[in-house]
């Protein structure tokens, strides 16, 4: 018969409960992607992004105003995959075409199938430090591809567009 000593007897109930904690923690990293992102950084080297959003036919019954708003503000929060990756500088809104509709005269009509909504067409750019590797772009662990679906948003839009350029500086 030899000496041993039951290992059980050797637990406590504070080492079960950090071992309890120790599993919750990791699991719960492992289910929550921005949890895991900001546990286990993405590698890469931080360097000066600039990426273009396009967005078509951005429904506004003043559009000159909305892309205003968007510029004075400077920053616009940026939504990838469902998950909001952050806050980025807007340098410039470029406005490829005129409106595709224009406002008729009379009186306002608040259909929203009718002509007095202005639909228009603009470039975003957008200015950020991102994590480059052998992979590509990418941002708090997201990637940035050209044809990625987006949603920017802020005090007053919410408008979807898609990544149409990608520039390392």
């Amino acid at each position: 018969m030899t000496n041993r000593i039951p290992i059980f007897k050797q637990i406590t109930l504070f080492d079960f409960i950090v071992v309890l904690f120790i599993g919750a923690g990791l699991s719960a990293s492992s289910w929550s992607p921005m949890l895991y992102r900001k546990i286990f950084r993405e590698a890469g080297t931080p360097t000066s992004v600039l990426f273009s959003i396009d967005l078509v036919n951005v429904p506004a019954a003043n559009p000159s105003s909305l892309y205003e708003s968007i510029l004075s503000t400077g920053k616009t929060s940026l939504s990838l995959n469902s998950s909001e990756i952050g806050d980025y500088d807007v340098l410039r809104i470029i406005r490829p075409g005129q409106n595709l509709n224009h406002l008729r005269s009379g009186p306002v009509n608040l259909d929203l199938s009718s002509q007095d909504i202005t639909r228009s067409t603009v470039r975003i750019i957008l200015s950020t430090e991102a994590n480059v590797s052998n992979d590509g772009v990418s941002l708090h662990g997201e990637k940035l591809k050209i044809g990625t679906k987006v949603l920017i948003e802020g005090l007053i839009y919410k408008l979807q567009g898609v990544i149409s350029d990608v520039s390392v500086k």
